[in-house]
């Protein structure tokens, strides 16, 4: 013999409650995870025995490089030059400000300020976007007994960036 199971019919103050717990539940906060992916280097720059600079190079993903190059090319000969990047640089350089270049320097673990970026440019190389800048440091920092460490991230992990060592 067969055994029915029945569910009970929810009444309309039921169905409202139930929606409103699956409505909650998709409320979940979001996890975070990055949209663009950059393998970075970093290097100190020294001159007379202070470091007056950090050197950045970031290569973007793929999917990044395809993306923000969209209609850049200008002249339609399939190569991005120098020039026809420029624009899209300096539209890195002064977003990035805002976020403090994601490049920070402590000493003795005191943060030390960038100025402006004083040379920057973008290159395009096997379908992967590259971007250089220098940041100058607003006070020249002399190295001596306090540890220096140089951090180049995104704490809100939307730009996931690995540092690589040089090729």
């Amino acid at each position: 013999m067969r055994r029915m199971i029945r569910f009970p019919s929810f009444c309309p103050i039921h169905r409202l409650i139930a929606a409103i717990c699956l409505m909650l539940l998709g409320a979940l906060p979001a996890y975070a995870h990055p949209h663009v992916f950059v393998d970075a280097r970093a290097e100190l720059v020294f001159k007379d025995g202070v470091i007056v600079a950090v050197r950045n190079v970031w290569r973007f993903d793929d999917a990044f490089s395809a993306f923000a190059t969209q209609g850049l090319d200008t002249n339609n000969d399939g190569v991005l030059s120098l020039e026809e990047l420029a624009p899209l640089a300096k539209i890195n350089v002064d977003s990035l400000k805002e976020y403090d270049y994601f490049t920070y320097l402590r000493v003795a673990d005191k943060r030390r300020g960038f100025k402006l970026p004083t040379e920057y440019w973008l290159s395009m190389d096997n379908g992967l976007l590259t971007l250089f800048f220098t940041l100058p440091l607003i006070e020249p920092v002399k190295v001596g007994k306090d540890p220096v460490t140089l951090d180049v991230s995104d704490e809100s992990y939307f730009v996931d960036i690995t540092l690589v060592k040089d090729e």
